[in-house]
């Protein structure tokens, strides 16, 4: 019996359905307002400069240390499932956020100048949902710990 290498499993390409449709629209202006200040300084981010674009919403202390939060109108988790095969991502975690489907995504380093990085990906409707992109290079940060927390607390915020 060999070793169990992730490429040689397969993942399930479809995603599954969000039970109802949060709305998103609800911080389409702001989308940084989606989370709370107190909730921000819970995910370590609370000294970080805020910047919000029409996207999305960033904080950030450089260039190489990043942490994105974005509402889309697209089927992004279909997508993500749909390209859960193609071997850019070793890590590869379905799970849920109070009832709403969800996948961790990550490529794990462990070379000290290495770039650290999660994707966490929320469906709150057929064709809309949460990306939260986290990255820095450099300092080992565990951005899933914290990308997951503010999946929860973007989906409670929304009322889910």
């Amino acid at each position: 019996m060999g070793t169990n290498y992730w490429w040689r499993r397969r993942r399930p390409t479809t995603a599954p359905k969000a039970p109802r449709t949060l709305d998103i629209d609800r911080f389409a202006r702001n989308q940084c307002a989606s989370l709370t200040s107190d909730q921000v300084a819970s995910l370590g981010l609370g000294a970080f400069r805020t910047t919000s674009f029409d996207t999305g919403c960033r904080w950030s202390t450089d260039e190489k240390t990043t942490f994105d939060l974005r509402f889309v109108k697209v089927d992004t988790l279909g997508q993500v499932y749909r390209d859960a095969n193609n071997g850019d991502w070793p890590v590869f975690e379905p799970f849920d956020v109070n009832g709403f489907p969800a996948v961790k995504r990550q490529q794990p380093n462990t070379d000290k100048d290495a770039v650290f990085n999660c994707n966490v990906t929320v469906g709150t409707a057929p064709s809309q949902g949460i990306e939260i992109i986290a990255l820095n290079t450099g300092q080992r940060v565990d951005w899933c710990a914290k990308s997951v927390a503010a999946a929860q607390f973007v989906v409670h915020n929304l009322g889910g």
